[in-house]
């Protein structure tokens, strides 16, 4: 009996219309009346920031509520800052605390930082790959006294000669995943590996008002006032030397790194699933570039990037339908003053791919029957599948790459052997705007005529119905004895290739 009362309970649990929490103004009395006291673009960004807070809005709303108002837009400063996952873990009182702390410590310092360098350099409370906490009181109240200094240098040695003293250097990570101990771990533990020891220098001297961040290829760097210098925590013996750095080079004149990505003769703009990776000394790839720590591609897939002379690798990767990952790996080298071209062609080779690659769906069997019209008369589906080879060429006008592509198709036509093709066009016969495009070509397939409703239904073509657009034109559609051999869809100024390919299929 008490066994199935337990279900029933679970049923009526499991049943319910479960819905992801999200940020909801009106629920929470005087928060946007209070952010409306922001500037308007850091308002939009602590809008966005509740918005991924998801089920923890709640949380992150108080804790501007808690604040003054001088207070409010440095912690709208600190919170832009945080990540999702950091937004997820967030507690109201951490927020405040360390909001709170970085400006005493700003406030007792006998030095004076401009706003800029506080608000990108001190201020910042979130650590890379450690869960967010609030570390800047306890350090503050337990090191601060014994550890500032009369200036930013000499604080800086002081806090480099702590940590070699009173935290034990571990050789191996304790994990090549997962996260690091945050800053109170380490102080409490008093032990430590490289990279966990770098991080809790930078939460050390932020604590005190040291503005500082971490080097690209692997150190801590302080701010003296006029300049950064290189911090190494466990070698107080080598504190500001550059001519120290693990990295000979990186003190030296940059190069330059130009790299163009594309796929085939499409380049990749706004593309970021790139990285520039150094060797660490246990074998594994330590990023010293990635495009959160400067930006996309151009609009030509371009991106030029300021690098130490050094030995590099650039990784960089795409998917296939699948989901499948294919990966780009190439070693360069920057000398300093000099710049370094790399052009990387990301279309997947043909060689490489598989059916789904090849053809986006199979052919439904309404569209076998179908017929359409054209100039002249009408055209079965049935005459294309009889012949030997044919293409199918679906297209609009209002889907830019269908113009594009549409004279490099032409051009695989009239110098390969397919026996017949068509131009589908979706859209009326006498289309003034057609006929200029058609008219750009030296030669082109005869044009048949077909609605959007019958095409979506026929070729089951993906559908905006909000936006009243397609989502990929052209699809490219090539037959050979009948059999569906490629079925392409969207941009690609590769296509000529793709198509010789699918000729040998």
């Amino acid at each position: 009996m008490r066994f199935g009362i337990v279900v029933v309970l679970l049923g009526v649990v499991f049943a319910q219309d479960i819905r992801p929490q999200k940020y909801e103004p009106k629920e929470y009395p005087g928060i946007e009346a209070w952010l409306g006291n922001l500037k308007e673009d850091l308002h939009k960004e602590v809008v966005k920031k509740l918005q991924e807070s998801a089920g923890n809005w709640r949380e992150v709303a108080d804790a501007f509520l808690r604040v003054n108002n001088n207070e409010l837009p440095l912690l709208a400063e600190m919170v832009k800052r945080l990540e999702a996952l950091d937004l997820l873990e967030a507690k109201s009182d951490w927020l405040v605390e360390n909001l709170r702390y970085a400006i005493r410590a700003r406030q007792e310092a006998p030095w004076k930082l401009d706003d800029k360098t506080f608000l990108e350099y001190v201020l910042p409370c979130r650590l890379r790959y450690t869960h967010f906490s609030a570390w800047r009181g306890v350090l503050y109240e337990r090191l601060a006294k014994m550890l500032r200094q009369a200036t930013l240098k000499k604080t800086a040695l002081a806090v480099n000669r702590y940590i070699a003293k009173t935290i034990k250097r571990q050789e191996k990570r304790t994990t090549v995943f997962g996260w690091w101990r945050n800053p109170v771990e380490v102080l409490r533990s008093g032990r430590a590996f490289e990279v966990e020891a770098r991080g809790f220098c930078i939460a050390l001297l932020r604590a005190l008002g040291v503005p500082s961040r971490s080097h690209r290829s692997g150190w801590v760097e302080f701010f003296d006032g006029k300049e950064w210098l290189p911090l190494y925590p466990f070698k107080p013996e080598n504190f500001a030397k550059k001519e120290a750095a693990p990295m000979k080079q990186a003190y030296e004149k940059p190069g330059t790194l130009i790299v163009r990505f594309r796929k085939g003769k499409t380049p990749l703009s706004n593309f970021a699933s790139f990285s520039i990776n150094k060797e660490s000394r246990d074998g594994l790839f330590d990023i010293v570039w990635h495009p959160f720590m400067g930006g996309k591609t151009d609009d030509n897939g371009k991106k030029e990037i300021k690098l130490p002379p050094g030995r590099y690798h650039l990784i960089a990767g795409v998917r296939n339908r699948n989901g499948d990952a294919y990966i780009f790996h190439k070693i360069f080298k920057i000398e300093s003053g000099k710049k370094v071209e790399l052009d990387v062609d990301l279309a997947i080779p043909t060689s490489e791919y598989r059916e789904e690659d090849w053809v986006v769906r199979r052919l439904p069997d309404e569209a076998k029957q179908a017929e359409f019209e054209t100039q002249s008369g009408k055209v079965k589906m049935a005459e294309l599948l009889a012949a030997k080879s044919a293409l199918l060429y679906i297209f609009n006008l209002k889907n830019e790459p269908s113009v594009r592509m549409l004279p490099l198709v032409c051009r695989f036509l009239a110098k390969s052997n397919v026996e017949k093709a068509y131009l589908l066009f979706i859209g009326k016969k006498g289309n003034a705007d057609l006929n200029k495009e058609l008219a750009q070509l030296k030669e082109h397939p005869p044009v048949a005529f077909i609605s959007v409703e019958k095409a979506r239904r026929l070729f089951k073509l993906p559908y905006h119905k909000k936006q009243k657009r397609f989502k990929a034109l052209p699809a490219v559609l090539l037959f050979k004895q009948g059999r569906l051999v490629l079925w392409s869809e969207g941009y690609d100024l590769n296509i000529e290739s793709v198509l010789e390919a699918a000729m040998r299929r």
